[in-house]
């Protein structure tokens, strides 16, 4: 579902399907399939487990028809279509609701609200040349998480607009809440060992089916040459991560760069030297989330609040781009032995 691209690989999937007759008699399995617009690879072990694509599939339909503006009858576009009062589910209220949170800590540099900037600027489900010139100024009216009410009772949850222009786009923090989902699926059939990645957003739970932590590659920001090399392998158990970049999606106009990273609180594409941002936490719709407020903070600013938040748990490896030494990078302490720069 994310607009934004993630730039993750995993390691050890060598089949769709396979198991190790050892004397444990352990079972792995590898998943592939296609959704919210991407692709999504899973592999877990256990003792005679058994292939859970279909049970899979169905909860990331679901998913789908809740919160992504590229399906027509989702609730998300019956809200942004001016439906009134929408009944919500509780995949719709759990990511608003920690929408609001992540907002309100970074400032508003994560918002869903943004929609309107990001189809303003050409990033969204119009296409850019079909667009009026409204000037970007006048449409931050419309943005904030305080121009959406959501009521919750015991029965059901519902939201509504407190301005009819206002619009949601959760493609920032959907598609690790998805991995969450996913994941607690497999928690819930007693697989607590397991990775899942969707679009490049990855949980893992316990080691993989050798001991050892699972491995998640980074790739090197270039637009177009080596695209496929790695910048760094990180070892992970019980954490999450998510990348966010602004290196591939981006339009030139009259010579200019236009990036498809948009800060909220200016309305304007970002202009600054970070290239991508890795945030590695305990929940991956958490790190989908800071990893794209991220973006819009820059390298400094970014710095500064992981200093200033450290009760959040959030390590992150930064790749930006330096005038004089080309590439270079920023690593967070509670990483660097967990992170391989690679070559």
């Amino acid at each position: 579902m994310s607009s934004k691209l993630n730039y993750l690989y995993f390691f050890l999937f060598y089949s769709v399907f396979f198991s190790c007759n050892n004397s444990e008699e352990v079972t792995v399995i590898g998943l592939w399939g296609e959704a919210q617009g991407t692709t999504y690879a899973i592999k877990y072990h256990g003792i005679d487990v058994v292939n859970y694509q279909h049970e899979i599939d169905s909860i990331l339909r679901e998913i789908d028809q809740s919160m992504s503006t590229y399906v027509d009858s989702s609730t998300i576009s019956r809200i942004n279509n001016g439906a009134g009062n929408v009944i919500v589910d509780h995949f719709f209220v759990a990511v608003f609701s920690r929408s609001q949170e992540i907002s309100e800590i970074t400032q508003g540099a994560f918002d869903p609200t943004v929609k309107p900037l990001v189809d303003a600027w050409g990033f969204g489900t119009a296409r850019r040349d079909s667009l009026t010139q409204v000037p970007v100024d006048s449409l931050l009216k419309f943005v904030g998480m305080d121009k959406f009410q959501l009521s919750e009772n015991d029965d059901t949850s519902s939201i509504s607009k407190l301005i009819s222009m206002a619009q949601l786009d959760f493609n920032g923090i959907a598609q690790g809440y998805s991995v969450d989902v996913v994941s607690n699926f497999l928690l819930s059939k007693k697989i607590s060992g397991h990775l899942v990645e969707i679009g490049g957003e990855v949980i893992t739970k316990g080691r993989n089916s050798e001991g050892e932590k699972w491995k998640v590659g980074v790739d090197r920001p270039v637009a177009h040459r080596d695209k496929d090399k790695l910048q760094a392998i990180v070892k992970l158990e019980n954490k999450a991560l998510a990348t966010s970049g602004s290196y591939r999606k981006f339009y030139m106009k009259n010579g200019k760069k236009f990036s498809h990273t948009i800060d909220p609180t200016t309305g304007y594409t970002v202009d600054h030297n970070l290239l991508s941002a890795t945030v590695v936490t305990d929940d991956c719709m958490s790190a989908d989330a800071f990893a794209t407020a991220f973006m819009v903070f820059g390298v400094d600013k970014t710095i500064a609040f992981l200093k200033a938040h450290q009760q959040l748990g959030i390590e992150v490896y930064l790749i930006y781009e330096d005038e004089a030494a080309g590439l270079k990078t920023y690593i967070s302490a509670g990483l660097k032995e967990e992170l391989e720069e690679q070559n």
